[in-house]
């Protein structure tokens, strides 16, 4: 059984490992993220959240509702046999998509759920992935976690701890020679969700 070490704990630990020239260990932190939601309008330019993440975290991004045009009906994911290059990504048309203002030039297709690994800080901002058009309606309910991620891999530690039961100090927790990511992500195309879900309310 793995044993996580505490924050208190490995604040001391960290004391004497610069003492002792020994490199620091990484913090976990095993408490669930801070939930936030935000509303995303159809037909709009990139909204900014008012979120913040930092780099080296991951951001747990799911999406639920539905926004129309004059063309049809659209949830998260958009029309997956229309696919659009938009602002340097291809994906479904009308699907959400999210860029940090860090990071201008980098763009990500969120769709209905997403864990995508902060390079660098900033603001979350999130449009859907059409031209705009007046006759857009509709919004999308977003849930946004950022989470640490301690050994840096893109699972944070709070679903590597309760969610895959993986070390979080460690990207190869079995040291099978695979990482952890590349584990999870095979099993998540095997078995399907396994993405951190809000709480229940």
């Amino acid at each position: 059984m793995v044993q996580y070490l505490p924050a208190a704990g490995a604040a001391l630990l960290c004391s004497a490992a610069l003492l002792s020239g020994c490199a620091a260990p990484r913090v976990v932190r095993e408490n669930r993220p801070v939930e936030y939601v935000v509303f995303v309008s159809a037909g709009q330019p990139w909204q900014n959240s008012g979120i913040a993440v930092r780099q080296g975290e991951v951001l747990h991004c799911l999406a639920e509702g539905t926004w129309r045009d004059d063309f049809g009906e659209y949830g998260p994911g958009g029309d997956p046999d229309r696919m659009q290059d938009n602002f340097g990504v291809n994906a479904p048309a009308n699907s959400l998509l999210l860029r940090l203002s860090g990071q201008t030039n980098r763009v990500y297709a969120a769709g209905e759920q997403a864990n995508i690994q902060v390079e660098r800080s900033g603001h979350v901002f999130l449009r859907g992935n059409a031209a705009l058009s007046p006759g857009a309606r509709g919004r999308l309910k977003v849930t946004l976690m950022p989470a640490p991620d301690a050994d840096g891999d893109g699972l944070s530690d709070y679903e590597e701890i309760f969610l895959w039961h993986t070390n979080p100090r460690r990207r190869d927790s079995n040291g099978a020679g695979f990482g952890d990511a590349a584990l999870v992500s095979d099993l998540r195309n095997r078995l399907g969700g396994g993405v951190l879900q809000p709480a229940p309310r």
